[in-house]
């Protein structure tokens, strides 16, 4: 559904100065996850993809503690991978409770370097109607399709602090505007999602305050 992991390693190269090679000139991946949902499953829920998303960001973690030496870097880098993790979990969800049942491929990216080491995220989102034969009867159903792909990059002399966190903060404006065009849609629609959506603007609220506040502690300096 247009975001494979090599989909993912493209739009990483092509928005950085290139994904670290390693010793067999593969690119050093440091995690990869792809999921798939559909709307119609019974655990296709916003607490479900919570505890997808959770799960696959304390991996990303759990590399990053490896791939860096330990301290106060290390730290704050883990945490900033928690915060992204946040703009997944909005994204996601923003889907699971979208009134609309296809959306365009949505993409998360953001860099960040610990030390002389660097790292980029990539996350794409995006949802599909197929035809099939399922428990629901032969009917159309929505699938949505994840791919989050981190990888360690070589560094961009141009891309400051200030720069990755508003490049952060413009995805999760994107994703408040999209949420309150559903809103109104749902209205209009006669679709009674509300408690979902609020619960997505706050997703999204929380998301952007722990952005900041780790990019800030990364950086050093308030942002």
């Amino acid at each position: 559904m247009g975001n494979s992991e090599n989909e993912a390693i493209a739009y990483i190269n092509s928005h950085t100065n290139g994904i670290v090679l390693a010793a067999n000139k593969s690119p050093e991946i440091v995690f990869s996850n792809s999921e798939s949902y559909t709307k119609f499953s019974d655990d296709y829920s916003i607490d479900a993809l919570g505890k997808v998303v959770d799960a696959a960001i304390n991996t990303a973690q759990d590399a990053i503690k490896v791939d860096t030496s330990s301290g106060d870097s290390n730290g704050q880098a883990v945490a900033l991978v928690g915060s992204l993790g946040g703009l997944v979990k909005s994204g996601l969800s923003l889907a699971a409770s979208n009134s609309e049942t296809d959306t365009k491929l949505s993409v998360t990216f953001s860099q960040f370097n610990v030390g002389d080491l660097n790292f980029a995220i990539y996350n794409a989102i995006n949802s599909g109607i197929v035809a099939a034969s399922n428990a629901w009867g032969n009917k159309q159903i929505t699938l949505v399709a994840q791919c989050t792909v981190l990888a360690r990059v070589n560094a961009d002399p141009n891309l400051t602090a200030e720069a990755a966190l508003q490049d952060d903060l413009n995805t999760l404006l994107a994703l408040e505007k999209a949420r309150n065009k559903s809103e109104i849609d749902a209205i209009a629609k006669g679709i009674d999602n509300s408690a979902m959506l609020e619960a997505v603007g706050q997703m999204i609220k929380t998301a952007a305050e722990n952005i900041t506040k780790d990019r800030s502690a990364l950086a050093g300096k308030t942002l």
